[in-house]
């Protein structure tokens, strides 16, 4: 089901790669016939501790499919080589890892989001959409989403939870709204 065969060698990677263990594969069916795959892969986070987290990546979606508005988005940090890399598969967009950039800005520095909107600007000319998720929260979504362009999707499902708890379902997602649109 792959679109290119530069994402079943990405596949193959990481199934090779000691440190990202391939935690559950899914393969996506209409009928009998696969239509696209999805394999959760367990990744270091970051370099200097042990914490360890389950990705979705790589996602493949056969051709026929991608043109009923099934798309294809690669996960992966703030790294020009790695949105050429994500392009070089035919997926149609990425999505940013944002915990850096969230922890960065927590503690007063803004010009972390230097590397996201640079992979924004070259992901946009090299075709692809761009979503962004992970650590975003009501205290810097505007000012992720004001400096980074073209962004069309962000996943804050852990933040919006959290804060619900204390201020209301509706409540926070019209603040998350407000917040997007302003």
């Amino acid at each position: 089901s792959f679109k290119q065969h530069d994402e079943a060698k990405l596949t193959q990677k990481l199934l090779e790669d000691p440190s990202a263990r391939p935690s559950l594969s899914l393969i996506a069916l209409k009928g009998k016939t696969p239509v696209g795959h999805i394999l959760f892969t367990q990744v270091k986070l970051d370099t200097n501790s042990d914490c360890r987290a389950s990705i979705l990546c790589p996602m493949a979606v056969i051709p026929e499919f991608q043109k009923q508005g099934i798309r294809t988005s690669i996960f992966l940090d703030p790294s020009l080589h790695q949105v050429e890399a994500a392009r070089a598969t035919g997926t149609d967009r990425i999505e940013l890892y944002t915990e850096r950039f969230a922890h960065n800005y927590a503690i007063g520095n803004s010009d972390a989001i230097k590397p996201y909107t640079d992979c924004a600007v070259l992901a946009h000319e090299l075709g692809m959409g761009i979503n962004a998720g992970h650590d975003l929260s009501l205290k810097n979504i505007k000012f992720f989403k004001q400096n980074i362009p073209n962004l069309l999707e962000v996943s804050i499902g852990h933040a919006l939870i959290s804060e619900s708890l204390y201020l209301g379902v509706e409540n926070v997602i019209n603040m998350y709204l407000n917040r997007l649109e302003s």
